[in-house]
């Protein structure tokens, strides 16, 4: 089994670093890999995100699910954690919105979310 990537957010990178991170689970797809990134917000929120072969395909983040949760992700503000690690079995899918949409659409509604609207 391989080691799964870990790491912390910190404030004044975060946002870029949760980009990259998403944008890191959809490159592994391209070469046929699927992992789960879990994402630990400041507060001690938590939210899973799962990659089949580089397409978010299932997001949650406490009762909540769906793509939704990553725009929300995308905008969290505060410190983190991450760990992305291979997945095999893959709950129900609840994203069928392309993975370029989502990180388009997700970088809009930071730039409004950091601009205060």
């Amino acid at each position: 089994m391989r080691t799964p990537a870990i790491g912390n957010l910190i404030r004044e990178s975060k946002t870029q670093q949760i980009g990259n991170a998403l944008v890191t689970g959809r490159a592994l797809g391209t070469g046929g890999k699927s992992v789960r990134m879990r994402i630990e917000h400041g507060s001690g929120m938590q939210a899973d995100i799962c990659f089949r072969k580089g397409r978010i395909v299932f997001a949650e983040c406490g009762e909540e699910k769906g793509v939704d949760v990553v725009y929300r992700v995308i905008c969290w503000q505060d410190e983190g954690n991450f760990r992305s690690e291979p997945i095999r079995s893959f709950p129900p899918e609840n994203v069928s919105v392309p993975t370029d949409y989502i990180l388009l659409e997700g970088s809009r509604r930071l730039d409004e979310h950091q601009a205060g609207r």
